[in-house]
């Protein structure tokens, strides 16, 4: 192989190796912020974008790293952030929805085994009857989220 088609395979397996399909939606940025140690309980990212005619309601998360996986929402009450817990969600039709620090977030309660950064594990969302999994990348993070796309907090 020449040396213009190996970097052009190493830049088309970076710009894509974080981005998860099928037909009727993509996740991309999917990520976990590293906690101490001590902590059990972690924090999940991702953008999920629906690709089809009709609403993507996401019902539950699953993973075999954790016991429990809930979606829960910041919300700010007389100047202190709560986290709401939800229940399922609808992403519109043709639309994305962004799990972001400050916003919708996943809650991975206790976890099965320490996870440190650069660790991955899998991720089951469960939406419209079906499901599909996802790799999460454990990463450090001092409030700014890992990605290139611009995230409000």
């Amino acid at each position: 192989m020449n040396f213009r088609l190996v970097s052009t395979l190493i830049l088309t397996f970076i710009t894509f190796s974080n981005v998860q399909a099928n037909d009727s939606f993509s996740i991309e940025n999917a990520w976990i912020r590293e906690a101490p140690p001590t902590i059990s309980t972690l924090a999940g990212f991702m953008t999920l974008h629906n690709h089809s005619d009709q609403a993507l309601i996401v019902e539950s998360f699953t993973s075999p790293d954790f016991k429990q996986i809930e979606l829960h929402k910041t919300a700010i009450d007389n100047g202190v952030a709560k986290m709401q817990k939800q229940g399922p969600i609808s992403v519109p039709a043709n639309q994305s929805l962004t799990l972001e620090p400050g916003g919708f977030h996943l809650m991975l309660i206790d976890a099965i085994r320490p996870l440190k950064v650069d660790d991955t594990t899998l991720v089951t969302i469960h939406y419209n009857g079906h499901k599909q999994t996802m790799t999460f990348s454990v990463k450090k993070t001092t409030g700014t989220p890992p990605s290139h796309h611009h995230h409000h907090n």
